[in-house]
Formats: structure tokens, sequence, C-alpha cells
């Protein structure tokens, strides 16, 4: 039984329970029902919610390769870039059966930790990764290293592969980001709402690739696009996000107060 199906059995009961009829006709709740309704209220504020997704628009500049049979380029994109990566932080830190962490320095999982969603834009084009045909696999890969060589670093991928026996399916796109300031990390949690990596050395770049490979007699032949974009900004996007959990749920139980203060219809 969900937590709103619970919260309304257990309002019925308070309000059966806990009512009284004064000589005006009007039904009021006696101070027990008042406690009674404030600790249902109580028990599902500590009831998790649900997190919520951040997105982030960026700049930057770089480059496409339009690919010839060979994979070599058959024509070339050099110049800006715009777009969004959305993070939705699942949890805070590793999770899941296939996550790891040695407990101070590295962690990374698939798809148990977090979950991205890219859109790249340049010139009159687009990207975002999504299913290929005959799809084998997808993933949402998140790698975390604080203090680790030297330099923390966060990388975030969301990446689809397929195979049909002959040709190889692949839209992915990865945003990696290092530095050697070790104060931009505190732990191996995945802060949702950090920026740029900092500092002299640090790297922002987002690698992705929407492509073909078909394996012939002697030789593969390829078709689709990779690029690479070093990114210049990259600011959360502001929204209105409602309060979760408590104050709502102490909204519904002040509106439950009101519903037994009712007059009798």
């Amino acid at each position: 039984m969900g937590a709103g199906a619970i919260f309304v059995s257990r309002f019925s009961t308070v309000c059966r329970v806990y009512l009284m009829d004064n000589n005006n006709g009007e039904i009021a709740v006696t101070n027990s029902g008042v406690r009674v309704i404030g600790f249902f209220g109580f028990l599902l504020s500590g009831l998790p919610a649900q997190a919520v997704p951040v997105t982030f628009d960026f700049t930057g500049t770089g480059f496409v390769c339009n690919y010839a049979s060979d994979a070599s380029c058959a024509s070339r994109y050099d110049g800006a870039f715009t777009g969004s990566i959305t993070v939705d932080v699942l949890a805070d830190g590793p999770s899941g059966p296939d996550s790891y962490t040695n407990g101070t320095t590295m962690a990374y999982d698939y798809n148990g930790w977090a979950q991205a969603d890219f859109l790249i834009q340049w010139g009159s084009e687009s990207f975002n990764p999504g299913a290929v045909p005959s799809q084998i696999s997808s993933d949402n890969y998140v790698q975390l290293f604080n203090d680790w060589g030297y330099a923390d670093f966060i990388a975030i991928r969301e990446n689809y592969s397929g195979f049909d026996g002959t040709t190889e399916f692949q839209s992915i796109a990865q945003f990696t980001r290092q530095t050697g300031d070790l104060s931009w990390l505190t732990d191996l949690s995945l802060p949702s709402g950090l920026g740029l990596a900092p500092g002299p050395s640090a790297f922002n770049q987002i690698l992705f690739n929407n492509s073909t490979r078909t394996t012939g007699e002697f030789s593969a032949v390829y078709a689709g696009y990779s690029g690479t974009v070093d990114i210049s900004s990259f600011v959360r996007r502001t929204t209105s996000v409602p309060e979760p959990g408590t104050l709502g749920l102490l909204g519904l139980g002040l509106a439950g107060v009101g519903f037994c203060r009712r007059r009798r219809s």
C-alpha cells in the first residue's frame, strides 16, 4: 500500500475516533485527535523524497567529424557548440550491485547511482543519445575520483549499443571534468550543483559518437559522426521547484483538520 493510501486509511480512523459533536451541530476535533493526526504526519515526513533532476546549460568550442566509409573525415565542422546536460542523482554516493568504492578516493557505478541526458547542438545539427537498432545494452556510467592520483575527477556517460550480426550501432556521450585543485571535491558523493572543474590544469570536455560499423569480408564500412567539445561555460538552469516531503505533508494534515471540523451536511 502506498504512503498516500496509508495516510487516508489512518486519517479516516482518526476522524471516526477523535471527533465529538458540540451543541451547535459542529464536528470538532479533540486534542487527542490533533495529536494523532500530527503523529501520522510525522511518520510520513520521514519517507524519502525523490531526487530532482538538475539541468545545466553549456557552451563550448570543438569539432565534429562526419565519417567516410573508411572512418576518415568526409567532412568536418569546427566551431561553437551549445546544449544541456540533465543529471538526476538517484543516490548520494555509490549504490546498486555493480557499484564500487575503495572508501576514500575512487567510486564508479552503472545505472544505480546517477543518470544523465545530453543535448548537444552545433550549427543546424543536434544530437541527443538514444536507443539504437538491435540494441543489446544501455547504461548511465558515473565515475568519481576524490584526490586520486593528485586530481579530482567526475565523468558521467549516457550510452546505447546495438548489434544485428553484421552492423554495430553506437549512440554515446560522456562529459568529463578533472582538476588538480583537490579542494574541488570533498568526498565520493556526486554534487548535483557542481559546475566546471576549476584551476589552470582543469579539463572539461564532452566526447560523443553516433555511428555504425558494418563488417564486410575484407574491411569495415563506417557511417555517422563523432565529436569533441571543450566546455567554456556550464551553468545550472534556474527552475521553480516545490518544497518536497515535509511541507506538503504538513499542509495535508492541516487541510485534514479543517475537513474534520466542517459542519455536518
